[in-house]
């Protein structure tokens, strides 16, 4: 297999692009999660008739399908499906340390299926623990090489892991099994773009929606790098082509809004679009943060606040919005908030330095290797 090599020099990184990179990729982890492993009724005899099983899934009541689980397992204690299950229904209650405990528990002779594994290295992902993911996740795509989402969650686990190399290679095998699948040629625009190579990544991300004409994800991708590359007419084209696919799409308003924003003299034309983009989706907080600037510019800093207030509670690593609240709050008078907000703008910022020194290193050497 051919590899692409990272540039040996120091790229140039533009604008600080460390919270948007991580964004990109904790969406590419999401495409990986496996979201239909229930088993259902277990077949070993073990499982409890009373309560309906399926009736407890269908109404999300996942501490009660806890309890039977772990009344069953006081019978049988060894058995592997009433472990991983109880694991399961508190992965899915959001209990995730308890469903990690659950599934350490499984004897080392009974992990050798693909579903255990697929499934430790998501809760693993949810609790932010990716080194302790990367395993299982390598695990599952040798067990089971035909699922794509095993090789979504590994290509995305080595980006999040800063193997650039190994990212690439996970995407290049991915595609040609699965020619189908817009992700891992997303995969590969993310990689382009953590090299600031932003026409590059436009390229991938154009074909992209070339190649995927309803795919969604592919517009949204080329549409931010584009605004990232303050290209005003070609944003607007791409929401256009998204709205086309989904009148109803948040960001493809959101995108509209923002090719008024960069385009001079036309920062105050993006209000309606930002305004409809939060109506279909409150927890846009791009949406948000923009609507935010917006008003802003225009002298309403108690409109500001209450956007910008609303962008860093979707997305509370959103630097950006910590440093406008504080622009708002010192133009409407309010000195003590203002100095909150920028002392957690400060304490961020220095986080992300850290993590943009990191980035930096990453790009220049093509990321460690085991």
């Amino acid at each position: 297999m051919d590899k692409v090599r990272f540039v040996k020099q120091k790229p140039q990184i533009r604008s600080r692009p460390a919270a948007r990179i991580w964004r990109a990729i904790a969406l590419l982890l999401a495409l990986g999660l496996p979201l239909r492993l229930f088993a259902g009724q277990d077949q070993s005899g073990a499982a409890p008739a009373p309560p309906d099983i399926g009736a407890l899934m269908a109404r999300g009541d996942y501490d009660a399908l806890d309890k039977v689980y772990a009344d069953a397992l006081l019978q049988h204690p060894q058995d592997y499906r009433l472990t991983y299950n109880r694991a399961l229904a508190n992965y899915f209650g959001g209990h995730l340390e308890k469903a990690r405990d659950i599934l350490l528990t499984v004897a080392p002779s009974d992990r050798g299926a693909n579903e255990y594994q697929s499934l430790l290295a998501t809760v693993q992902i949810q609790l932010g623990d990716f080194k302790a993911a990367l395993e299982p996740a390598q695990e599952a795509v040798r067990l089971d090489s035909s699922n794509a989402e095993n090789w979504l969650r590994l290509g995305a686990l080595y980006l999040r892991l800063k193997r650039g190399q190994h990212a690439l290679d996970t995407y290049q095998t991915a595609r040609e099994k699965f020619p189908n699948r817009p992700e891992f040629l997303i995969g590969k625009g993310v990689v382009e773009e953590m090299l600031a190579r932003l026409p590059e990544a436009i390229a991938v991300y154009r074909e992209v929606t070339t190649r995927f004409p309803l795919n969604e994800p592919g517009y949204c991708f080329l549409g931010q790098i584009q605004v990232k590359s303050v290209l005003p007419d070609e944003v607007r084209t791409t929401a256009r082509a998204l709205l086309r696919v989904n009148s109803q799409s948040a960001y493809g308003e959101y995108l509209l809004a923002q090719a008024d924003w960069i385009t001079p003299g036309k920062g105050q034309q993006s209000r309606p679009h930002v305004v409809r983009a939060l109506e279909l989706n409150p927890r846009l907080a791009e949406a948000a943060l923009l609507a935010g600037k917006v008003e802003l510019q225009a002298g309403e800093p108690a409109k500001a606040i209450e956007y910008l207030k609303q962008a860093v509670q979707v997305e509370p690593q959103l630097e950006d919005g910590y440093f406008l609240l504080a622009k708002a709050y010192r133009q409407s008078g309010d000195k003590k908030h203002a100095e909150i907000e920028l002392a957690t703008f400060r304490n961020l910022r220095e986080a992300e330095d850290k993590e943009n020194h990191l980035l930096s290193n990453f790009l220049a050497s093509g990321g460690p290797r085991p």
